[in-house]
């Protein structure tokens, strides 16, 4: 009787396989590494005889590793990165449902403990949390300090994009927002908060009544905003526009009586001097508006003329030439001449 042949798995499992196993590291381009230079790297964080493969891909910082069991990949993944030549490099798992997620803004004094409870709380069904770390410094001769990012495994079969984009936790009345990205998944906008581009990136339209992104002012239909509006103009002071200035300073200036015309100083040059019959000189003459009653000339202490009317253009009027007045003779005088 034939026995049934066991089925050979297929190509597609094969490769699933191996790739559960597999781990890729990422180091800096600053320097060229050797394998030597990975292997003692390697030999502080896992046993070397679970290694199966070693070596480079198509660029020197760019290496691929993998272990004979899944259970060693597991526990070499805990690490998150390894220090190669005093520089960190990444670590990344080559399975499809094995997913790194780094955790961006998160403080140094932020417990462990906190950042795993708010991820099992918000990743979706299925998603199973694996293992999380602190990522260190890949700059030269700090690859022993740790930075502000956490990472964390999960393995999740679904798409990636179902994973969360922002976490919000709060830690002693203090609540803070951390950024989740995981590699081959498309980012979050920071502006709009959506997805498929970066803020630099950013042309959504932003309205300044409700503060929200995607129509503008003109097309806002947030009806708390346009209400809040509404109180703020209400109770706003009253500004008058520019029409209602220029009136109200045009009524002040008609009710204000005018001030006194001020005395205007007339040279004693402009006043013209009245030559008589006889040729004798004759001290200046008032004009008429100003001629004294008793007809009078005026002495040399009147040399200078005021003009009480501020209307009269001394340019451009004539002065008044008028002849004195002759002074009548008493019968003494009139009997000497005779």
């Amino acid at each position: 009787m034939a026995t049934s042949r066991k089925p050979e798995p297929l190509l597609h499992d094969i490769i699933l396989e191996v790739k559960r196993r597999t781990i890729r590291i990422e180091l800096p381009r600053t320097s060229s590494y050797t394998r030597i230079d990975i292997a003692e790297a390697l030999s502080k964080c896992c046993i070397l005889e679970n290694i199966e493969a070693l070596g480079t891909v198509k660029y020197n910082n760019i290496w691929e590793l993998t272990m004979k069991t899944s259970q060693a990949a597991d526990r070499l993944m805990q690490h998150g990165t390894i220090t190669v030549k005093d520089v960190a490099g990444r670590m990344s798992s080559m399975d499809a449902t094995r997913l790194k997620l780094r955790i961006h803004w998160a403080p140094h004094w932020l417990p462990s403990r906190a950042v795993e409870a708010v991820l099992k709380r918000e990743l979706p069904g299925g998603a199973v949390l694996e293992g999380q770390g602190v990522e260190k410094s890949t700059i030269k001769g700090l690859g022993h300090v740790a930075t502000l990012v956490r990472f964390a495994i999960v393995r999740y079969a679904g798409n990636p994009a179902d994973l969360p984009h922002l976490l919000k936790i709060q830690v002693e009345r203090e609540e803070m927002e951390l950024l989740v990205t995981v590699q081959g998944r498309k980012p979050v906008c920071l502006r709009c908060r959506h997805v498929g581009h970066i803020r630099s990136h950013c042309d959504t339209p932003y309205c300044v009544g409700c503060r929200g992104y995607g129509h503008e002012k003109e097309t806002c239909r947030n009806h708390f905003a346009a209400a809040l509006a509404g109180n703020q103009e209400r109770g706003a002071p009253q500004v008058p526009d520019d029409v209602e200035m220029e009136t109200a300073a045009e009524t002040v200036q008609e009710a204000t009586p005018p001030p006194p015309p001020a005395a205007i100083p007339v040279a004693s040059s402009e006043a013209k001097q009245v030559q008589p019959d006889d040729g004798a000189a004759m001290a200046p003459v008032a004009p008429a508006s100003v001629q004294p009653d008793d007809g009078a000339t005026l002495d040399k202490g009147h040399q200078e003329l005021f003009v009480l009317d501020g209307s009269l253009d001394t340019n451009s009027q004539e002065w008044q030439e008028v002849p004195p007045k002759k002074k009548l003779k008493t019968p003494a005088e009139a009997k000497h001449c005779t």
